[in-house]
């Protein structure tokens, strides 16, 4: 795992995975360029839930190289409920830019997980987005 997209897909190819799906993308957020980690998990999670599952990520995030963690990131959960969660990261600090980040989703090839299930990296469609109920958490 030297990226961090390598780390996001191999917790989407565990077979007892904390999410089914992930996209990296470059986002605006207070003028400011930022990594923005989506994250679809395939049941219903509560905001402990999530505040639990993106501080462990965060912890596997910090194992990387420097040059491999986002400067500024932020999370956005969607689950199978009406609800989606975003936070900001504070404990995720790195050198890697934004755009440099939102790249390392353009070269990953789908992959089959333990279970036999193909799975790919994926951002929310769009529908999902904008029918959701956004809740900011802290981390």
């Amino acid at each position: 795992m030297d990226t961090l997209n390598d780390l996001l897909e191999w917790h989407v190819s565990r077979k007892n995975r904390m999410f089914s799906g992930y996209g990296i993308n470059k986002c605006d957020c207070e003028g400011q360029a930022w990594t923005s980690v989506a994250i679809l998990v395939d049941k219903v999670i509560n905001k402990d839930g999530v505040v639990q599952m993106l501080r462990r990520l965060e912890n596997d995030m910090n194992q990387l190289s420097r040059e491999q963690k986002p400067q500024k990131l932020a999370f956005c959960v969607g689950d199978k409920s009406d609800n989606s969660y975003w936070a900001k990261s504070r404990r995720v600090q790195g050198t890697l830019s934004a755009s440099d980040a939102a790249r390392q989703m353009e070269v990953v090839p789908s992959s089959i997980s333990e279970e036999g299930e193909k799975t790919r990296p994926a951002t929310p469609p769009q529908e999902m987005e904008e029918a959701r109920k956004v809740i900011e958490i802290e981390l």
